[in-house]
């Protein structure tokens, strides 16, 4: 056959084992080969076990626990008590933890009457100066001096020696003043 001879293709198109490797064959198909060869390996998401929260229990861990430093004050003479108190990291917690700890003791020595609810107390930082604010309750109970100053004193002995530099005690929501005689003054009578 001669080379001028018709072959039946048009001119300038090549012949057909040349025309699987056209970049038009050859790029989808290399895609093609490339999305299954990601599809196999491509694998549902891995989802952890849910965490095992199972409530109370004699396994269930206790909570946090420190020792805090009680002072009954009497006079010039402060008595130490060690005591276990739940410790949190919220500083207001921590010291409402102390306080109940006081009340407790000084009402096993007698100086806290058992008709007083416990005061409510709140820690802040201001100024750089931890602040510790005890909110005493409204109530109907009279208190001779002396018996005041004790549960002044050991306050502010127990919150000093825990770690605040500054005490401060609020009565009807507001800071009070000059405190003889007036924590043993019934919240009526004022």
């Amino acid at each position: 056959m001669p080379d001028d001879a018709p072959t039946g293709r048009p001119p300038g198109r090549p012949s057909g084992r040349v025309a699987w490797r056209s970049p038009q064959v050859l790029i989808p198909a290399l895609a093609a080969v490339a999305a299954a060869v990601w599809a196999l390996q491509a694998s549902p998401p891995t989802v952890p076990a849910p965490p095992d929260l199972h409530l109370g229990g004699a396994e269930a861990e206790s909570p946090a626990e420190r020792e805090a430093v009680l002072y009954r004050v009497d006079g010039d003479l402060a008595r130490p008590q060690v005591r276990t108190v739940p410790d949190a990291s919220d500083p207001s917690v921590r010291a409402q933890a102390v306080v109940d700890a006081l009340v407790a003791a000084l009402l096993e020595e007698g100086d806290w009457p058992d008709a007083l609810s416990a005061p409510r107390v709140f820690a802040f930082e201001h100024e750089r100066v931890s602040v510790v604010a005890v909110e005493l309750p409204a109530h109907d109970v009279r208190l001779d001096v002396a018996a005041e100053r004790r549960i002044v004193a050991s306050f502010e002995r127990t919150l000093l020696e825990d770690g605040h530099d500054r005490v401060v005690f609020l009565r009807d929501g507001g800071a009070e003043g000059p405190w003889l005689g007036r924590l043993a003054v019934p919240s009526d009578l004022e």
